[in-house]
């Protein structure tokens, strides 16, 4: 009775599974007598259950439901028969009939699988998605870690890292956060560091610069589009960034950058989570987490008209302001080390940040905040790279580092009356000279920075 039972079991849940297949799967017996037809071809052929399994599968012919059919084929020859179909109502399947044996060869069944072509595009526009969306991801993570596979957040002024705890916290809920700061203090690394904390962090972390996106194909860059919707769009339509960030977290950077008339289909998203491709009329649900930012005043917008009142509100549900780099000074030297060690190792160099060098950096003002702050970091160990002898004032006014002169060194003039290639020649001995004064006199060094070897180097100072 036990057995019983859990073969019954088995029955159930195999239909069950084949039911839910999106392809038409049928058995039957040695006599083509049908034994079993899946959900998807009994409403394809416009059938029941009962109806079937009291047809053979020469009935399906004769009765123009097909025009041939794989199975009887298979009965037949007693082998594979791969065809393809039209049904009455002008549908083409790729079929296959598989004859089965017991174990003396004799036939005892023919199991008939079929696809008809819409499935197989939609399955494979589902698989290009897949690849698409799996080479954003990577991408995404790849632009927030570092050479040892770890995102990086340095924080060392009790501002930042009282900002950081509460972060923390926020990262726990859902809600939609909206950070705003200057240009370059580090929005993005925040958004990054709430969704590494959130419980979406296994999933999807989609940056999306507002700004950098042409007003006129925002619409299908965020909400997607059918094949064919426009011209020159993509044969095989495409996923917007909602529902590429669908169950993740998507970072909206220069909110403040998008049209009025998207401003209104966003809001609609934030508060139903539905979407529309452009030329479709399906409506697809998305679960992305909205963190949205901006360096602007969107108060100051709404009241201007420039910024909808609601999707601001929307937007504003918890808000987290960043300080300007010029007023958490404990951070600069210590974003500072880090970004030294980083492009010591980037450019194989070993600049040291002395004291009065750390003290320069901290006294600048930094307009451009932590964005600015790096290239200067970067252009110090650069230099530091090419042996030039170099003075760093960073609170003159972001000047760039000097290259002092070496003593007697002049700039180099053109003789009036010299000739081509005599000009050429003599403009070629004084970068050579002066560069090997600036590698103290180190010819192998002075080589390499010319992107020579030493050998040609010892042959154009001897003629």
């Amino acid at each position: 009775m036990e057995e019983k039972n859990k073969n019954q079991t088995v029955e159930k849940v195999m239909k069950m599974g084949l039911d839910c297949f999106k392809g038409n799967v049928m058995f039957t017996d040695a006599k083509g007598n049908i034994l079993f037809a899946n959900e998807y071809l009994l409403n394809l052929y416009n059938l029941t259950y009962d109806e079937a399994t009291h047809m053979t599968s020469y009935d399906l012919v004769s009765r123009g439901i097909l025009d041939k059919s794989a199975a009887v084929e298979a009965l037949e020859t007693k082998k594979v028969s791969i065809r393809r179909l039209t049904t009455s109502t002008g549908k083409e399947l790729d079929s296959v009939g598989y004859p089965i044996f017991d174990e003396n060869g004799n036939l005892t069944a023919v199991a008939a699988y079929s696809y008809d072509g819409a499935f197989i595009k939609e399955l494979m526009r589902e698989i290009n998605n897949e690849k698409e969306k799996n080479k954003t991801i990577k991408n995404a993570l790849q632009y927030y870690m570092d050479e040892n596979g770890k995102t990086q957040f340095v924080t060392a002024s009790p501002v930042t890292e009282a900002l950081f705890q509460s972060a923390a916290i926020i990262a726990q809920l859902d809600s939609t956060v909206l950070i705003c700061g200057e240009s370059g203090t580090g929005k993005e690394v925040m958004a990054n560091f709430i969704h590494r904390n959130s419980k979406r962090a296994n999933e999807i972390f989609m940056p999306v610069n507002c700004g950098a996106i042409p007003k006129d194909l925002m619409e299908a860059e965020f909400f997607g589009y059918e094949k064919g919707a426009f011209t020159g769009a993509d044969k095989n339509g495409k996923m917007g960034l909602f529902e590429i960030a669908n169950n993740g977290t998507l970072f909206l950077d220069e909110i403040a950058e998008l049209p009025l008339s998207l401003q209104a289909k966003l809001l609609r998203v934030l508060e139903t989570g539905e979407i529309k491709k452009v030329g479709g009329s399906c409506r697809i649900f998305t679960n992305a987490r909205i963190i949205a930012a901006t360096n602007k005043n969107l108060s100051n917008m709404v009241k201007n008209g420039q910024f909808r009142e609601d999707l601001y509100y929307r937007l504003n549900v918890i808000p987290i302001n960043i300080p300007p780099l010029r007023e958490r000074k404990e951070d600069i030297e210590a974003i500072s080390k880090m970004l030294c060690q980083k492009f010591n190792k980037k450019y194989d160099a070993d600049l040291v940040l002395t004291q009065d060098i750390i003290d320069n950096l901290k006294n600048h003002n930094w307009p451009g905040n932590v964005r600015e702050l790096k290239n200067e970091i970067e252009r110090m160990v650069i230099y530091t790279k090419t042996g030039e002898r170099l003075r760093f004032f960073a609170s003159e006014q972001n000047i760039p580092h000097k290259i002092e002169k070496q003593e007697n060194e002049t700039d180099f003039s053109p003789k009036y009356g010299v000739s081509l290639k005599e000009t050429v020649h003599d403009f070629e001995t004084f970068i050579i000279k002066n560069t090997i004064k600036q590698c103290g006199g180190n010819i192998q060094k002075a080589a390499k920075l010319l992107g020579v070897d030493r050998s040609s180097i010892y042959k154009k100072l001897k003629k």
